[in-house]
């Protein structure tokens, strides 16, 4: 968990805030290149106390959401084409889709961790009641 909520804070600070605030300023401008491999293979975020990394992600949710906030609208059909731009197509639009998409996705892979957990030989209960999926 404490690895997926680090890889969370770094996304909304170093990709999706950054990438479009750099859409929406010059679509022409490059992307700062950004490693989201190393950290978790290298034990970066593993070594992190969870509670701090929680109110990193926390933090960095409120700075984005603040500047979302303080620009007004974007104009979702703004094409990005800094470096890297022939590989795949990229509105602000599709960008601002794709944030709500991770969200969503590691929000999917915390539960399934979660479950599979409570589903275990690790604890006294079953949970099976519930249902299995």
């Amino acid at each position: 968990l404490v690895e997926i909520v680090n890889h969370l804070a770094d996304e909304e600070d170093l990709d999706f805030r950054t990438r479009l605030r750099l859409i929406s300023e010059n679509a022409n401008t490059d992307w700062p290149p950004f490693d989201l491999i190393t950290p978790a293979e290298d034990g970066t975020y593993a070594s992190r106390d969870l509670p701090a990394s929680v109110d990193r992600f926390a933090s960095e949710r409120a700075r984005s959401l603040s500047w979302l906030e303080s620009i007004g609208s974007i104009d979702t059909n703004t094409l990005y084409a800094g470096r890297g731009s022939d590989r795949i197509p990229l509105r602000a639009g599709d960008l601002m889709s794709s944030w709500i998409a991770h969200d969503y996705f590691h929000l999917r892979q915390i539960v399934r961790i979660r479950w599979d957990y409570l589903a275990s030989d690790q604890t006294e209960f079953s949970p099976l009641y519930a249902g299995t999926e």
